[in-house]
């Protein structure tokens, strides 16, 4: 699903119109990136949560080539999904 039909489903179910569910769903995006950027965590009751790793540095291989290749440290994002989401994907 893209952001545009995100957008069109919600204003269908509101009655809002698209311009404004869309400027909603840009502050939550928004809001959410900074938050787990700064806090490293996001816990939305029933949904699941995000949080962040920090990866450590390492070595790795170019696969064609067999050359080591460095990869730098980097933090990243990990989503566990909560009791009501699992249930539904899985009922």
């Amino acid at each position: 699903m893209t952001k545009r039909s995100f957008v069109n489903r919600i204003a269908v179910a509101t009655g809002y119109p698209k311009v404004h569910v869309d400027q909603i769903i840009d502050l939550f995006l928004e809001q959410l990136v900074d938050t787990l950027a700064n806090d490293g965590r996001i816990e939305l009751r029933d949904f699941g949560v995000f949080r962040t790793v920090e990866l450590d540095a390492r070595v790795g291989r170019n696969p064609r080539t067999g050359a080591p290749v460095d990869i730098p440290a980097a933090r990243h994002v990990r989503f566990r999904a909560g009791k009501l989401m699992r249930d539904e994907l899985n009922r």
